[in-house]
């Protein structure tokens, strides 16, 4: 089973991956939390091993990359950490982030919202999507630290950040409707949320 936690950044979704895992382990599930940083895992991703910078260095350059380079490093990325979920059916998979505010964030940086949608379905297919909707002005203060891809690839700030990702949060709230996720309300805290998962992923899990 796969479930993605999608939302801008600063939503709360690498907290309540975390929390998730957590939880459904004690329950005596199989549970994985994926991210698409785990490339730079070359244990486990020795094929990736030609990425040499640390996580900081990675996130700076791809906001200096250009155009559709960019989007494709991104979906490969994501693509290949994915190879975790092959012929496994027996575990459940909590994404972080999955594809959809990257893809957003590609659309708003000048890449085709078609072509950029037709890359993500050649991506395992999720059984629910957990929308975290939440107001920018909360995410710009949980936010410890803003990076270039995060601030619109301008300098870093909160005013660009708060611009970015009210941008991305429209965006991201259109396809929250137009695909069908399910939506929670993140502004509450974080045990809230917690619970909100769980009782939207219990009826789900029932069966495994």
């Amino acid at each position: 089973m796969l479930i993605a936690l999608a939302g801008i950044d600063g939503s709360g979704k690498s907290t309540q991956c975390r929390h998730l895992e957590r939880l459904l382990v004690s329950k005596g599930l199989r549970v994985k939390v994926i991210d698409k940083w785990e490339i730079l895992k070359e244990d486990t991703f020795p094929e990736c091993r030609f990425v040499k910078s640390d996580l900081e260095q990675l996130r700076t350059c791809i906001a200096q990359m250009q155009g559709a380079s960019r989007a494709l490093f991104l979906m490969w990325s994501i693509a290949t950490v994915m190879k975790q979920c092959e012929d496994n059916s027996e575990q459940i998979y909590i994404l972080d982030g999955y594809w959809m505010k990257h893809m957003a964030s590609e659309i708003l940086y000048g890449n085709d919202e078609e072509w950029l949608l037709g890359l993500a379905s050649v991506l395992p297919p999720v059984d629910k999507v957990l929308y975290f909707n939440v107001d920018v002005s909360r995410t710009s203060v949980r936010k410890q630290a803003y990076t270039p891809y995060e601030c619109g690839r301008n300098a870093v700030s909160r005013e660009a950040f708060c611009m970015h990702q009210t941008a991305l949060k429209g965006l991201m709230d259109r396809w929250s409707k137009s695909m069908g996720w399910t939506i929670i309300d993140a502004n509450q805290s974080e045990p809230i949320v917690s619970a909100a998962l769980m009782e939207f992923l219990i009826p789900l899990l029932r069966d495994c």
